[in-house]
């Protein structure tokens, strides 16, 4: 029977028990037994005598604590990390170099198929397994879709989609003769959202894909699509709210007659203002002629096209709104928060959005003022004021403009608290509105589904059910932020290399931490520093890549430098 010890290994060829109280004991390994252990690894290990045999009275001998144990490796029970990064090396047979500061490991695969997209010095993804035979490990090589698939536990599960209900179409409206169109991404499969514009009667109307139809409340497919809450959109994969059949069924694809919850929009057609106090909304049939995408739209010389950005740009400049893109869309000129201008002012992305963001802040007031019981967008005043104002003043200072407009609005967020779904408050701090809610998304997402149930009046929601699907809702939508994190350290992890540099600026500084704004990425990134690190908030920095094993890691090598 083997005296063997569970450890963790702290160094490579190091370890210590799990389980010492003291924390003084460590044993150096002197026999791996062909197995190989990364710093992390939880393992067991045999010890080995360390009485020498040169001593004449081995009575005598009495281990130094200050000296480590040499023992045996005999198992690797964990992997303190699922993936690595890896270079391939050799095609056939296919094997792979793990690179790190303390490992450089060599992996030959016993059967690997080759496919077109590997070549020799391409980095990859390594999932390793913990047994290992003659440097023949059971290693796995995934996809970046594939590992966050497994690491979240994704699954294309749905249920059989229920037969429709029944509604009383007297007064459904057809505007099947209305000019209608998409804008979307060209990747979107799933268009949930079309415009018209009915010149003679001077009504814009806003056309969101009818899915309370379809989704019976209650139904065993609705409780399965309430606990996904939410689509996830990876790069090469995407998982669905609902099954194809309903998004074949609803999607507003060109040339097929849809059913819609159509919200109406009067404006002036003088000064093109929108009457904001006129605005209602219908069931409705329609049919989509065309689908653009944004830069499609931006190119149009269409009038229906140019028209509605007319509108848009018209209602911009008498200071309805203002362009900057928050969580979703657009903000009004009185909203605290600074203007930033992300895209042109002719863009469509923003024109999209300012009337989603007309009709999310419609519906949140019918619903609050008519039914009471419904779902709101809530996004609360920031805590840290103080930080909050400096980053406001900050902004304001002429060399804030030679950095990039993103830089300054993530730094905005920061200071900022998330939004989240409840039926208990209302008002929107970003986009300054007393109501706001989703309603524009119904096909990739659920609270958007139940906001439009409510609106046409088909089910009553109790404020405690309200409450469950918020509830459920925030936390998928938390994990949908988590995927995107992961996906983005994936890819850093396939292109980051050690040595290379980024300039920053420091946004947050934690104990052990600090927070890093890449200008260049435009993106976040977190360094760890000693816990006596001297740097200040805003202090602009350069990083360089110290390390690429299962993540990305920087280190902070100037100050004030960009």
């Amino acid at each position: 029977m083997l005296n063997m010890i569970r450890c963790i290994l702290t160094k490579p060829n190091k370890c210590k028990p799990l389980f010492d109280k003291t924390k003084d004991q460590t044993y150096t390994i002197t026999k791996t037994n062909n197995l190989v252990a990364f710093v992390g690894d939880t393992v067991d290990i045999e010890p080995q005598s360390q009485m020498p045999t040169t001593y004449p009275n081995v009575r005598n001998f009495k281990r130094n604590p200050n000296i480590p144990s040499p023992c045996s490796l005999v198992k690797i029970c964990k992997r303190n990390r699922q993936f690595y990064v890896a270079i391939v090396c050799n095609l056939k047979p296919f094997q792979v170099v793990l690179l790190n500061n303390d490992t450089i490991l060599s992996l030959q695969f016993p059967v690997w198929p080759i496919s077109s997209t590997l070549h020799i010095g391409k980095r990859i993804i390594v999932q390793l397994g913990i047994t290992w035979a003659d440097y023949v490990c059971d290693a796995t090589c995934y996809t970046t879709d594939e590992i966050v698939t497994k690491l979240f536990q994704l699954e294309h599960n749905y249920c059989p989609v229920p037969n429709p209900i029944t509604v009383d179409d007297s007064q459904t409206i057809d505007l099947t003769h209305l000019t209608t169109f998409t804008v979307d991404s060209a990747k979107s499969t799933d268009l949930d959202d079309a415009l018209s514009i009915d010149q003679t009667n001077h009504l814009i109307y806003v056309h969101i894909t009818d899915v309370s139809r379809f989704i019976p409340a209650g139904s065993l497919l609705d409780q399965r699509i309430m606990e996904r809450a939410t689509s996830f959109y990876l790069p090469e994969t995407t998982f669905h709210l609902n099954p194809t059949e309903i998004v074949k069924t609803c999607s507003l694809d060109p040339g097929q007659v849809r059913y819609a919850v159509s919200t109406i929009i009067p404006y002036d057609p003088v000064t093109y203002a929108i009457k904001m106090d006129q605005i209602s909304h219908t069931r409705s049939k329609i049919q989509s002629y065309r689908r653009y995408t944004y830069d499609e739209a931006n190119s149009s010389l269409d009038p229906h096209i140019l028209l509605l950005n007319t509108i848009y740009l018209k209602n911009k400049q008498e200071k309805i709104i203002n362009n900057i893109i928050t969580e979703s869309g657009c903000k009004p000129t009185n909203s605290p928060l600074k203007t930033i201008l992300l895209y042109p002012e002719n863009d469509w992305n923003l024109c999209i959005e300012f009337y989603m963001v007309l009709t999310n802040e419609y519906v949140s007031q019918y619903c609050f003022e008519k039914f009471k019981n419904a779902i709101h967008r809530k996004h609360p005043f920031p805590q840290n004021k103080d930080e909050f104002d400096f980053t406001q003043s900050l902004m304001k200072q002429p060399q804030s403009l030679d950095y990039p407009a993103e830089m300054w609005l993530l730094l905005q967020s920061l200071c900022m608290e998330l939004s989240y779904y409840t039926p208990n408050e209302v008002g929107h701090f970003a986009l300054n509105k007393p109501f706001y809610t989703h309603s524009t998304s119904p096909l990739r997402r659920y609270v958007d589904l139940v906001v439009q149930r409510v609106l046409v009046g088909d089910v009553s929601y109790s404020i405690h059910q309200l409450e469950i699907i918020s509830d459920v809702a925030n936390r998928q939508h938390a994990k949908r932020r988590q995927i995107d994190d992961t996906v983005i350290a994936l890819k850093d992890l396939e292109r980051k290399k050690v040595g290379m540099t980024f300039a920053g600026v420091v946004t947050r500084v934690s104990r052990n931490s600090i927070n890093v704004y890449l200008i260049d990425e435009t993106r976040l990134v977190k360094v760890e520093v000693p816990s006596n690190f001297d740097i200040n908030p805003f202090t602009f920095v350069r990083l360089s890549v110290s390390e690429v094993f299962n993540k990305v890691i920087y280190k902070v090598i100037n100050k004030n430098d960009v």
